[in-house]
């Protein structure tokens, strides 16, 4: 069977979420700390709490890329909701710089593997 023939409501899953039910591990708690990482398959968001020894982590989240795409939309919706009742949310410069090193660090590191994967052309041997 094609991928065209394949009805579309195939890839849609329609979950009711009108009714939700708590599972028997189902617990809440404030975070002030979050940490991301991320392989091939997934992406893992470290939530903890800062205190006087530490951080204390408090629970580590699994998702598939999607879903952390459409949590990122689902942020940004209440994000910009809060903002407009609220004002907007000032940063402190310490976290902006932070994430502009991460992000150039990454660039770089990128930029690095495709050097190493990339083939150079070679010259052709001397003619004898």
């Amino acid at each position: 069977m094609a991928e065209e023939d394949i009805p579309q409501e195939t890839y849609e899953r329609k979950i009711d979420v009108s009714e939700k039910s708590e599972s028997p591990q189902y617990t809440e708690f404030y975070t002030n700390f979050a940490e991301c990482g991320f392989t091939p398959w997934d992406i893992r968001l470290l939530f903890c709490q800062t205190g006087e020894t530490g951080l204390t982590k408090m629970a580590t989240v699994i998702m598939a890329p999607a879903m952390v795409k459409a949590l990122v939309n689902l942020l940004n919706v209440n994000l910009k909701g809060y903002e407009t009742d609220n004002g907007e949310i000032k940063l402190p410069e310490s976290l902006v710089r932070q994430a502009a090193e991460l992000n150039k660090a990454r660039e770089a590191k990128a930029k690095a593997e495709a050097a190493k994967t990339s083939v150079e052309p070679q010259a052709a041997p001397p003619k004898k």
